[in-house]
Formats: C-alpha cells, sequence, structure tokens
C-alpha cells in the first residue's frame, strides 16, 4: 500500500495525540523521541508543522521510518484506524 498525501496538520495532531513522543525540542521545527519501558526506539522524531501545506510522499516515508512502521500502519494511524495502545504494541511486539 503507497503512503497518502494528509496536510501536515493533521499529522502533526495525529503524532501527538496518539503516538505521545517525548518533545526534546519546540523551536522552528518540533523534535520529538520515542521511549518504550526506558529504551529509545526513535531518537529523532521531527514533527510536522501545523500548517495546510500537504505532506507528500517522501516526507510521510521517513516520519513512518522514523515511527517505526510500514505505509500500511502509517495510514492507519492518521485516518484513525490505528490507536496509539496498538501503535505501541507493534512497536513492543518488533523491537524486543
Amino acid at each position: 500500500m503507497a503512503f497518502k498525501v494528509y496536510p501536515e496538520k493533521v499529522i502533526r495532531k495525529q503524532i501527538l495525540a496518539k503516538v505521545k513522543p517525548t518533545v526534546k525540542n519546540k523551536g522552528k521545527h518540533t523534535i520529538g523521541q520515542i521511549i518504550i519501558d526506558s529504551v529509545i526506539i526513535s531518537p529523532y522524531l521531527k514533527i510536522p508543522n501545523n500548517h495546510k501545506d500537504e505532506f507528500h510522499i517522501h516526507k510521510a516515508k521517513k516520519l513512518a521510518q522514523a515511527l517505526c512502521i510500514d505505509s500500511h500502519m502509517y495510514n492507519g494511524l492518521i485516518d484513525c484506524n490505528v490507536k496509539g495502545n496498538d501503535y505501541y504494541q507493534h512497536l513492543r511486539d518488533t523491537q524486543f
């Protein structure tokens, strides 16, 4: 399945609400980390800005890679099919 194109503010909202990364920097670009059971899974997660511009496929691929998920789970995460708990369970299953 291919990555869908969404507005950046939609992706930002879903990541902050579902993934709940530990935010390290709130400057021009919001940078976060994903930590599970004191283990850093994603040390550098660049969270999209809060504007209407489209988040194109090449950026989506990089974000999905930082989130440690494939295109199917990425689309589900943004479309509200995948809940935050499901995302974290996927990371536990694949990382440990």
